[in-house]
C-alpha cells in the first residue's frame, strides 16, 4: 500500500487573481487566516518523524521549472516568500524530492479565466446579462477545476512508489482525492480539518470532501 498524507490549506490573497478587488481589512484577514493553516501544517510535518529522503512532494502550482529553481538554488520564491514557500524550501533541504504537480497547460488555462474572472467582477453594474456571463464564467472555472484535480491525481499515481511516503499540500477546494488509486491510503490531521471548518463558515457546503474525512461519511464528488 502507498501511503499520501494531505495537508489542505487556505490561500492567502496574494496567491490569487482576486487580490486586487478585496478590500484591504478582508485581505488581512485572510492572511491571518492562512498564517494560523500553514502553522499546523508546518507542526503536523515537524510531528510526523518522517524519512525524509523517502519523502515526495505534491504541492500546489509547482511546475517543473519551479522544481529546478529549487535543485539549484534552494528557494523557490526569492522576495517576500510566505510561510509554505519556506516549508516547501524545508522539506527539500531534508532531502524531500519536489515533484512537479501540475499539467501546465490546465493551469495556466485555469489561471488565465481566472483574471477574466476578476476584469467582469471589477466591471459589474447589477445587469441581468452580467449575472448570466459571471455565471457561464464560473462553470467553466468548476469544469478546469475538475480537470485539473483529475491531472494532479494521475501524476501522483504514476510518481508515488511503495518506499516512498507522498505528501499533498492543496487548497481546500480541490478535491484530488477521489480520482487517486485505491491502493493509496491517505493520512489527514483532523486538527486541521477542525481550523479549516472554524475559518469557513460555510464549510460543509464548500468541502464536502474534507467533511467525509472528518465524520468518515462518503465524499461527495
Amino acid at each position: 500500500m502507498r501511503r499520501l498524507i494531505y495537508l489542505p490549506d487556505l490561500h492567502r490573497p496574494s496567491e490569487t487573481e482576486v487580490e486586487p478587488i478585496l478590500p484591504n481589512a478582508l485581505k488581512e484577514e485572510l492572511d491571518e487566516r492562512s498564517k494560523r493553516i500553514w502553522k499546523l501544517i508546518a507542526d503536523h510535518v515537524d510531528a510526523s518523524n518522517l524519512d525524509f529522503s523517502r519523502v515526495r512532494v505534491y504541492f500546489e502550482s509547482v511546475s517543473e521549472e519551479d522544481v529546478r529553481l529549487i535543485s539549484e538554488t534552494g528557494a523557490l520564491v526569492t522576495e517576500d516568500p510566505g510561510p509554505e514557500h519556506l516549508l516547501l524550501e524545508e522539506l527539500h533541504k531534508k532531502g524531500a524530492v519536489i515533484e512537479a504537480s501540475e499539467d501546465p497547460a490546465i493551469y495556466e488555462r485555469q489561471t488565465a479565466l481566472q483574471r477574466v474572472i476578476v476584469d467582469a467582477i471589477k466591471g459589474y453594474g447589477g445587469e441581468a446579462s452580467e449575472d448570466e456571463k459571471l455565471n457561464v464564467l464560473f462553470e467553466r472555472h468548476d469544469r478546469i477545476d475538475l480537470e485539473r484535480d483529475r491531472a494532479v491525481a494521475a501524476i501522483i499515481n504514476r510518481t508515488l512508489t511503495d518506499a516512498e511516503v507522498g505528501i499533498l499540500f492543496f487548497g481546500a477546494g480541490h478535491n484530488i482525492l477521489a480520482f487517486l488509486d485505491p491502493d493509496i491510503t491517505i493520512e489527514v490531521s483532523q486538527e486541521l480539518l477542525a481550523e479549516i471548518g472554524r475559518c469557513e463558515l460555510d464549510y460543509e457546503q464548500r468541502f464536502p470532501h474534507l467533511e467525509s474525512l472528518r465524520t468518515g461519511k462518503e465524499a461527495i464528488i
